[in-house]
């Protein structure tokens, strides 16, 4: 099966014409989630992060449209309340106890390329 070439551009309807089964073979093709890294006050929500933690943005944009609205209920409900817990789960291992303190640009100097991107999604 063709896959998309990187940052190539192009419509939803575009992908899946040029790339059709792409969205089901990376969801297919999603790597486990080891739970014995997963603290326990979030393994209950490894089921969802497995359904839901798609890394394409065209893939993931087209699970969330294809979603039921049940599906969104149910996972808006597992994640009440737990957005400081994975969080700071998360962002625990980026810094030492020095570094905690540091401005957004002092923080951007300790992380990769990609950790940036990431992290500049939420700014």
């Amino acid at each position: 099966m063709p896959k998309p070439k990187p940052f190539e551009i192009a419509t939803g309807a575009e992908f899946q014409q040029k790339y059709p089964g792409y969205f089901e073979e990376v969801v297919k093709n999603l790597p486990p989630i080891n739970p014995e890294v997963v603290p326990d006050n979030l393994k209950h929500l490894i089921p969802y992060a497995q359904q839901w933690g798609i890394p394409d943005c065209f893939v993931r944009v087209q699970f969330c449209e294809a979603a039921t609205p049940e599906m969104v209920v149910e996972f808006k409900q597992a994640l009440a309340n737990t957005h400081h817990l994975y969080e700071e789960w998360s962002y625990d291992h980026l810094f030492s106890e020095e570094e905690e303190n540091l401005s957004f640009e002092q923080s951007q100097t300790k992380l990769s390329p990609d950790e940036k991107i990431c992290s500049m999604a939420f700014y």
